[in-house]
């Protein structure tokens, strides 16, 4: 997959902004290219996890679907912790075909973003 630098850049921001809760969203393309980033309001409002807002959710793959794209990417910060998959990630993967990026702001120096594909 590919992410543009800009895209980057947003969801760094987007987990620095939400931070000490961890932030979410969703990139989507076509094929491996990111073309829209759409970041989201965490409903948990929790520095452990995350939840899509109902609504906002249903808007963006609404908004997904008119364009003809596919959901490229699901991502969430992890505030205290590597950018790994947790069990609880593993556990509530709902978009089998797209990559899960996780920010790490663990060590808020030097941010680590890492993508896995499951």
């Amino acid at each position: 997959m590919k992410i543009p630098k800009a895209f980057r850049e947003a969801m760094l921001s987007h987990a620095i902004e939400n931070y000490p809760n961890e932030c979410c969203g969703v990139l989507s393309g076509m094929g491996d290219i990111a073309t829209y980033h759409y970041p989201m309001e965490n409903a948990a409002s929790s520095p452990f996890r995350y939840e899509f807002e109902g609504k906002e959710h249903i808007k963006v793959i609404k908004s997904i679907e008119e364009h003809n794209w596919d959901v490229l990417c699901i991502y969430h910060s992890h505030t205290g912790s590597e950018a790994r998959l947790s069990d609880t990630d593993l556990r509530l993967i709902t978009y089998p075909d797209s990559y899960y990026l996780i920010i790490s702001l663990k060590d808020s120096d030097n941010p680590d973003i890492r993508a896995y594909k499951v």
